[in-house]
């Protein structure tokens, strides 16, 4: 790699910032000019970088323009294969924030959901979520003889508690049953709605589900029949608003700030036990798209999850402009279940 500047004759190290990548110089420098050879690890955090250069008079000022990117998914070549951390041990829940960098783009995202068995995948639906708001509607669909169900799950990105008021419809529009839930700063709520009106929808109830609150919330539902399920997306009756920010101290992933205008709430992720969640994202800008993807469990403490091979509660991604990112869980072979 060529590296073009000022008062870089002499240099003895060139070094980039965070982990995984090394610099050594090689002959031919000049005062304005360097010959990189750059070493990337294979667990490198995508995403961009700076480049300080030591010579006789000290330490430059940061170079810019470093971006690591991450290799395309693979095409599959073979046979799906059975991953373990999807069949096996506990259904582990939670949701994800999407956080781009700053002067960066948010990607289009699309979530996907599914069951496997043996590497097959027995049941799969996909979303676009709604984003925060302040209220939504859900149509609900309820037959208890046909093990008919809506889950609906619901997160708190605040930092107060927020006092969820949900009111489920008749088909006629009239009014049948109201309760409010009280979700803590940060976490996560999941419920059917027969766990939320058991007397309203009785053995069979077809209506709506009106979900408000003076404090942003992001909602999605979850329809089931018997093992079988759907995704269904909210409308939108309250204020769209930003992912209020948060700052995530350093632990399982990197510090940094979480939210903010450009960021995007996924409000449900699900792995193990059979399930497998995976997120799709698309760069529809004509710069790279860079940022981070927190994964956080119900009770909103960073949940470390194994995600394109590596266990942890921060991904970072870096997508050229028209590309695309799949994160999930992955098999041997580097394929995703779904």
């Amino acid at each position: 790699m060529a590296v073009t500047g000022t008062n870089l004759g002499g240099a003895t190290a060139a070094v980039f910032s965070g982990g995984g990548i090394t610099a050594t110089i090689g002959p031919g420098g000049t005062a304005t000019s360097l010959s990189l050879r750059v070493t990337v690890t294979t667990g490198a955090e995508a995403g961009p970088r700076t480049l300080s250069v030591t010579t006789p008079a000290g330490a430059s000022a940061p170079f810019s323009g470093f971006t690591v990117q991450w290799p395309p998914s693979p095409r599959p070549t073979s046979a799906p294969q059975r991953i373990s951390e999807v069949e096996d041990g506990n259904v582990q829940t939670g949701y994800l924030v999407i956080t781009p960098d700053q002067n960066t783009s948010a990607p289009f995202t699309t979530l996907r959901y599914g069951t496997l068995r043996n590497g097959i995948v027995q049941d799969q639906a996909n979303v676009v979520p709604l984003g925060v708001t302040t209220g939504a509607t859900l149509f609900i669909d309820f037959l208890n003889s046909a093990s008919r169900n809506v889950g609906l799950v619901i997160v708190n990105p605040g930092g107060t508690t927020n006092a969820i008021t949900i009111t489920l419809k008749n088909n006629d529009g009239t009014t049948a049953s109201t309760a409010t839930v009280n979700i803590d700063p940060y976490k996560q709520v999941a419920k059917f709605v027969n766990e939320l009106f058991p007397d309203a929808v009785g053995l069979a109830f077809v209506g709506s589900i009106n979900v408000q609150s003076g404090s942003p919330f992001a909602v999605l539902g979850f329809p089931f029949a018997g093992a079988n399920f759907s995704t269904l997306g909210a409308g939108n009756t309250g204020t769209l608003t930003a992912v209020p920010t948060r700052i995530q101290p350093a632990g399982s992933g990197p510090a940094g700030s979480i939210g903010g205008v450009n960021a995007i709430l996924l409000p449900q992720f699900v792995m193990g036990g059979g399930w497998a969640t995976q997120v799709a994202l698309v760069n529809m800008s004509v710069t790279a798209a860079t940022g981070r993807i927190d994964v956080f469990d119900t009770n909103g403490q960073p949940k470390a999850v194994k995600f394109n091979g590596d266990t942890k509660s921060t991904f970072t991604y870096s997508i050229p402009a028209g590309g695309t990112f799949i994160v999930g869980p992955r098999d041997e072979n580097g394929q995703t279940p779904l």
